[in-house]
């Protein structure tokens, strides 16, 4: 009898716990399922302000190459979704970050043949039909609407202006047959709930905070130049006087970028995702194969763990940069040519910038930051997929890593120098990353990092973004770990 009681109070006892189980377990679903109902609802709050879908860049563009002078006719379309009514207009003009001698954000060594400044003059600016009052305030120019643009109204801009490239080895600069024209062009910033995310100038970083849009480019050049840019080449027709016009088209990219070489060869390949072009210099081109392979390589892991490329093919362009290794842009990048040499896929610290600039290509183009006030946000998360990239796929030992915290917090703003910059947005935004696998384990931070591309591919995500889908994909509450990398 006792024996028969005791297996029914085991019974019971084993009912309840499974009870409890399924309880627990049910819970945690519904709070999962609860989180994503509430994103999703403050999705539909959400206001991004320009909205990729109805933004186009439509763009003229002339280059003089004996001047270094680009004049430009943009056409831009896009609407308000702010969610209120419209007074004034802010956009970036980062060429005249290139000024004055003493603020210029290029190395002195940039300056090949002493200063030479650099400019963008809008000439003439038009709102639906409406000339336009505008005011240039160091790198942002301030569009005083004559008449408020009301929620859900169509805005078209149109533009004339021209641009002054320096002779300066730099992202923005011209030397020996290079045109490296990064954010040459007037750009439309992001307004959002915190205001309007305006340009700046700063030494370090890339002072940005860029929506996605879509674009469609006519740009004329000297015959002897190729031109690289963002996006398709939809078609290239010979003019009379030597010039060369290319048609251009690109959709969901964050920036236009161009490169006019002269003198380059390409090399070029494919894998199952993209075709892949290489242009280096023709003497040197040959060593650009084994850059081909290592990115087609790179391209593929990025593919499997995060998710697919989102173009139909990736350039990289040697190019003679000083102040950076590598330079990201939708659907391209920027190398020093110091790195096109024998024996690539020998040397690490090439192969990392590789990876830390293709990884980009996820982290501020797919998912966009304010780069100006969280820039490791995509720095350390670049650096973190090519630390995983150069382990996982490579099989290199793990390289030294930060030992404690840093401020996170800080802004370009905040930071005294190029080397504290790197030391909190690119190592210590790695070892964030890299603290969080050790708890969570390598899955989970992937598939944290899916559901963050999920969530705000095309937008522009922050850490209260991040630290949302973080603890919603794991089921714990991180908030002790996130203090420690923050101290405002």
């Amino acid at each position: 009898m006792r024996g028969k009681m005791l297996w029914a109070a085991a019974i019971i006892a084993g009912v309840i716990c499974a009870a409890c189980f399924l309880y627990w377990d049910r819970n945690i679903l519904l709070g999962k399922e609860e989180k994503a109902l509430a994103w999703e609802q403050e999705a539909e709050n959400r206001r991004l302000f320009p909205h990729p879908d109805s933004t186009w860049y439509d763009m003229e563009l002339t280059l003089d190459a004996a001047s270094g002078i680009i004049y430009g006719h943009t056409f831009l379309t896009t609407r308000n979704t702010s969610g209120k009514a419209l007074k004034e207009l802010w956009f970036t003009a980062y060429p005249n970050a290139f000024k004055d001698k003493k603020r210029t954000p290029a190395p002195r060594e940039a300056y090949y043949a002493g200063f030479d400044e650099g400019w963008l003059k809008v000439e003439k600016i038009r709102v639906n039909g409406i000339t336009s009052v505008f005011v240039e305030k160091d790198v942002n120019i301030l569009v005083i609407l004559l008449e408020e643009m009301q929620e859900g109204e169509d805005i078209k801009i149109e533009m004339e202006w021209k641009a002054k490239v320096p002779k300066a080895s730099y992202r923005y600069g011209y030397k020996e047959g290079v045109f490296m024209l990064s954010y040459f062009y007037p750009m439309l910033n992001v307004l959002s709930e915190k205001g309007w995310h305006k340009g700046a100038n700063y030494p370090w970083g890339e002072p940005f905070c860029l929506p996605t849009a879509n674009y469609r480019v006519k740009i004329t050049v000297p015959a002897p130049y190729e031109v690289v840019a963002t996006g398709k080449e939809i078609g290239t027709i010979m003019r009379k006087g030597q010039n060369k016009e290319y048609h251009l088209e690109g959709r969901n990219i964050r920036d236009f970028c161009l490169a006019a070489l002269v003198g380059y060869q390409k090399i070029e390949g494919r894998n199952r995702i993209a075709d892949i072009k290489v242009w280096a210099p023709k003497e040197r081109a040959f060593w650009a194969k084994e850059v081909l392979t290592e990115a087609s390589s790179i391209l593929l892991f990025y593919s499997a763990v995060f998710c697919s490329y989102p173009y139909d093919d990736f350039k990289i362009v040697f190019v003679p940069m000083q102040g950076f290794e590598g330079m990201e842009y939708s659907g391209l990048i920027f190398l020093q040519e110091r790195f096109l040499q024998p024996g690539f896929a020998d040397n690490k610290k090439a192969v990392f910038i590789l990876a830390h600039e293709i990884a980009h290509q996820w982290w501020y183009n797919l998912v966009g930051n304010d780069q100006m006030a969280e820039p490791w946000l995509d720095e350390g998360l670049a650096d973190f997929s090519a630390y995983k990239y150069m382990t996982g796929v490579r099989g290199e030992k793990a390289l030294d890593r930060l030992q404690g915290t840093v401020n996170l917090g800080k802004g370009l703003k905040d930071m005294a120098s190029r080397k504290d910059y790197y030391q909190t947005a690119y190592y210590g935004g790695e070892a964030f990353f890299a603290g969080l696998e050790e708890m969570l384990g390598e899955e989970m931070v992937y598939n944290i990092l899916r559901s963050y591309l999920a969530h705000y591919k095309y937008d522009i995500a922050s850490r209260e973004d991040l630290f949302y889908i973080i603890e919603m994909e794991s089921g714990k509450k991180l908030d002790a770990y996130f203090a420690s990398w923050f101290k405002e």
